[in-house]
Formats: C-alpha cells, sequence, structure tokens
C-alpha cells in the first residue's frame, strides 16, 4: 500500500502542477525517501518484493527526470510516467522467463504454498502462467496510460488520473486479484489429480 501510495501522491503532484516547479519537485523527492525508507524495511525481513523493487526504481528515474531534465523533456517524461512504470513491471515479469528464472509471481506463492510443493513442475508451471497473464495485464494498464496522450482532450483532470490511476487500479484490484485466487485451483482441476510415486520394493 506504501509504494502505491508513493506513487499516487508523485502523479497526482505532477498532473496538477504540469510536472513543472517545487511541487512536483517536492513529491517526486518525498516519495522517493519514503518508498526507499520502506524498501530498507522490508529487505531487513527478506520481504522486498520484485513488484517493490521496480517501484524504487520507478520512483528513483522520475525524481531525477523532475529535477534534472530541462522543462519541456521534463513535461513529456511527467506524462509518460505510468507507461513507464507498466514498461518496468512488464520488463519485471517477462525477463526473468526469458532467462529461464524463477517467475516474479513466485515471491508471493510461497506465502501461501507449503515449502514441499515449491520445487514441483506444477508450481512452477502455474506460477509461469499466472507470471505471463499479469505481464498481459501490465501491458493493457500501459495503454491505458498512453491513452491520454494520443487522445489530448482526454490529457486533462480528472481525465488524466483516471486513465492513468484509475483504470489501470480498478483491473489490476479486479480482475488480477481475482485471476490469483481462481486460477490455482482451476489448473490443478484441469490437470487431474497428481500420479501417486510407487513405492519401491524392499
Amino acid at each position: 500500500m506504501i509504494p502505491v501510495l508513493c506513487i499516487t501522491a508523485f502523479m497526482i503532484a505532477g498532473e496538477s502542477t504540469g510536472f513543472i516547479g517545487l511541487p512536483v519537485r517536492a513529491a517526486s523527492l518525498a516519495s522517493l525517501i519514503v518508498i526507499v525508507l520502506y524498501f530498507l524495511s522490508m529487505a531487513k525481513k527478506d520481504a522486498a518484493s520484485p513488484v517493490l523493487k521496480t517501484m524504487v526504481i520507478f520512483l528513483a528515474l522520475e525524481a531525477a527526470g523532475v529535477w534534472l531534465l530541462p522543462q519541456e523533456p521534463r513535461v513529456v517524461f511527467g506524462k509518460l510516467a505510468i507507461v513507464l512504470l507498466y514498461t518496468l513491471l512488464f520488463a519485471m515479469a517477462v525477463i526473468p522467463l526469458i532467462g529461464g528464472k524463477a517467475p516474479f509471481t513466485t515471491f508471493f506463492a510461497k506465502k501461501d504454498a507449503p515449502e514441499e510443493v515449491w520445487e514441483t513442475d506444477i508450481f512452477k508451471q502455474i506460477n509461469k502462467h499466472m507470471t505471463k497473464f499479469w505481464a498481459f495485464l501490465f501491458v493493457v494498464c500501459g495503454l491505458f496510460a498512453l491513452t491520454p496522450l494520443i487522445y489530448p482532450f482526454l490529457d486533462v483532470l480528472p481525465w488524466s488520473l483516471v486513465f492513468r490511476l484509475g483504470l489501470p487500479a480498478l483491473l489490476l484490484a479486479g480482475l488480477g486479484r481475482a485471476f490469483n485466487k481462481k486460477y490455482p485451483d482451476y489448473y490443478m482441476k484441469k490437470i487431474g489429480p497428481a500420479p501417486q510415486e510407487t513405492p519401491a520394493p524392499e
């Protein structure tokens, strides 16, 4: 929740000021400080998720852009902020799959699944499927965020925030969470019961 609030605060400050002036710079710096402190506290507990790490990178890039870029490119960079966020999240989801590493959903799945199933093919396959679905959701969210730039009449408050924050949040909280809840059971029913191993003869 804290990372989402940090990003939301930065975007509201940016959209309300056109990403120009001290308020958005202050918001970018404050959001970055808060999320870094939160990340450090979670990292101490080995609970810093890939999503949290990606959000830290995002706010660091945005703070750098707001403070270092000239005004015109800064405005464009700000308006593309949420597109950048979902591009980073998409990369977070896809790159491990391409590299043969554990899907990012594995981090969250291990919180609910018993340790004895972590190395099973079924557990790994479910997480690959779930990660691909989330990668698709990140693409859709990025397209939502891009819409106000494609249709400039939507690039005004409140519509800019609706497309950049509201619709993506609804999609992830609604469809994303429902998929997380339903898909593992659906997949298990689809493949049927796992074959029982035959005990070795004594």
